[in-house]
């Protein structure tokens, strides 16, 4: 693929969550298919970071109700 379908490819993908790639800009800008793929490194870590967000939120409420050491 070119970089310029590859752009129009992760400009228009949802991730599994329905989320857009927040950071467009960067894909707009990309000049080489590594920028284009530091791009996606960049979105798999903010969701890695979200996955890591909701277990702690589920622990705290664990917690929060006296179940998480049973």
């Amino acid at each position: 693929m070119t970089i310029k379908e590859i752009k129009a490819k992760m400009l228009a993908w949802e991730d599994f969550y329905g989320h857009d790639i927040s950071d467009a800009n960067s894909i707009k800008e990309a000049k080489t298919k590594r920028d284009l793929a530091e791009v996606l490194r960049e979105h798999k870590h903010i969701l890695e970071q979200e996955h890591m967000d909701a277990i702690r939120d589920e622990e705290q409420f664990e917690r929060e109700v006296g179940l998480f050491y049973i």
